[in-house]
């Protein structure tokens, strides 16, 4: 069985711990976002879903690169770097969605007559 080092390890408990602080501030935002109009109100629930969804992976994350202290095997990094393979996936479903929806509003502000 093949064993990763301690930097390693060290490195990918480091951007577990990024990845739960992305999803924090995604909730942060979704939750602010939610005290706007219709629209922001829609997105916000978004966001914030999309926040508590990087959150839960990172925390499963943060849980594999803990083991690495016990078992440093290629298996048990493996599923840390799984786990922050997936929260990145969310974290640009949600930038994506963002971005479309600034998107959309920027697209309806340019199309109103202005008198």
């Amino acid at each position: 069985m093949h064993k990763i080092s301690e930097q390693t390890a060290k490195a990918a408990q480091k951007h577990a711990y990024a990845s739960l602080k992305h999803g924090e501030i995604l909730e942060e935002i979704g939750k602010k976002l939610q005290k706007g109009d219709r629209d922001e109100q829609e997105l916000g629930q978004h966001m914030e879903a999309y926040g508590k969804m990087i959150e839960n992976q990172a925390q499963q994350g943060i849980a594999s690169t803990e083991r690495l202290e016990e078992d440093n095997s290629t298996e048990v990094f493996l599923e840390s770097v799984q786990e922050h393979i997936n929260a990145s996936l969310t974290h640009i479903e949600a930038a994506k969605e963002f971005i479309s929806w600034v998107k959309d509003r920027v697209d309806e502000s340019s199309s109103t007559p202005k008198f």
